[in-house]
């Protein structure tokens, strides 16, 4: 079995999707353009949904983001750790430093090393010196 034929599965994927999807209903609203948000809410949806209905909360939830930006003006990166905004920030890179250290994938890496030959002695082995290096 050739590289190319992984590749061109993934090609083909690739694009049968980005010719699938229609564009947002949202984002088509943002943009001042309710006939395309509707023709693309009534394609997601189908005929019999209430598209004049959603588009409207749609609206009712733009209209009142203009507002608040208009009241609080533009936030910055360095509001990100000011205040009370520095201790929710700092929680939720702590949360987030897990998944950057690959702490998901080390849960499963016994499992994965069995599954491709190694021995369970050595998997664990393998295991144990990654805990050790996150440690540090």
């Amino acid at each position: 079995m050739d590289i190319s034929s992984f590749r061109l599965l993934f090609a083909v994927q690739g694009a049968f999707s980005g010719l699938a999807i229609p564009e947002s209903p949202s984002m088509l609203m943002a943009r001042d353009k309710p006939t395309a948000a509707r023709e693309s809410y009534l394609r997601l949806h189908g005929s019999k949904a209430d598209a004049d209905l959603a588009l409207s909360k749609v609206q009712a939830i733009l209209n009142n983001e203009k507002e608040q930006q208009v009241s609080v003006g533009s936030a910055s990166f360095a509001e990100f750790f000011k205040g009370s905004n520095r201790r929710r920030s700092f929680i939720i890179l702590v949360a987030l430093l897990q998944y950057f250290l690959g702490v998901s994938l080390l849960a499963n890496a016994n499992y994965f090393l069995i599954m491709a030959g190694m021995s369970p002695i050595q998997s664990l082995q393998i295991s144990q010196i990654g805990v050790g290096v996150q440690v540090v």
